[in-house]
């Protein structure tokens, strides 16, 4: 699952819903992140950071973060701004490509 990070609903969906350890919502919806992989209970926590889709926008800083927290069949991600191939990733999953 990905979250816009911008969406009101998201760190409230995080909190209520996802049944996740208490430091994880802070740390996907937090808005300073390094890159950075951390086990925390029964999961993890990845940050990267991953080219932007900018949409023929010039942004100063070309790369987004994008957080992470992947747990047996469960990966929710969060980012603030639009992650370019995310789309292309989405498309290939649910043809069964990847």
């Amino acid at each position: 699952m990905h979250l816009d990070g911008n969406a009101a609903e998201t760190k409230e969906w995080l909190d209520r819903h996802a049944r996740l350890p208490s430091t994880v919502p802070y740390a996907l919806t937090a808005q300073e992140t390094r890159p950075r992989c951390e086990p925390i209970d029964r999961g993890a926590l990845v940050n990267l950071r991953g080219p932007i889709d900018d949409g023929g926008e010039p942004f100063e800083d070309r790369l987004a973060s994008i957080r992470i927290w992947v747990e047996d069949a469960l990966a929710i991600s969060v980012s603030f701004r639009p992650l370019a191939g995310l789309d292309e990733l989405r498309a290939a999953m649910e043809e069964g490509r990847v």
